[in-house]
């Protein structure tokens, strides 16, 4: 998802600013690929359906991904965050 997001970070040049990236559309169409990688391996709907950047991007989530595979079940962030006790884990 961080991927998606960096690439379509770089696909979006703000107002003002002559120099961006060398390719946008290239940088666009990676987010869209790597956004797609992301739902499809269960990315949470809550992280990237309204996400403004991809909104502004590719437009309505239910037009542009819909016919991604989804998982029955979402992943959960919440294990990737969490860390065991490193008094446990790294003793001595």
């Amino acid at each position: 998802m961080f991927a998606a997001r960096f690439y379509g970070w770089t696909a979006h040049r703000p107002p003002g600013v002559k120099v961006w990236h060398s390719d946008p559309a290239g940088a666009k169409a990676r987010s869209l690929a790597l956004l797609r990688l992301a739902v499809e391996h269960g990315a949470p709907e809550i992280q990237w359906k309204h996400d403004s950047t991809f909104n502004f991007l590719f437009g309505d989530p239910k037009v542009y991904a819909r016919d991604w595979a989804k998982p029955a079940a979402e992943v959960t962030p919440v294990g990737y965050w969490q860390m065991g006790d490193p008094l446990v884990e790294f003793a001595g």
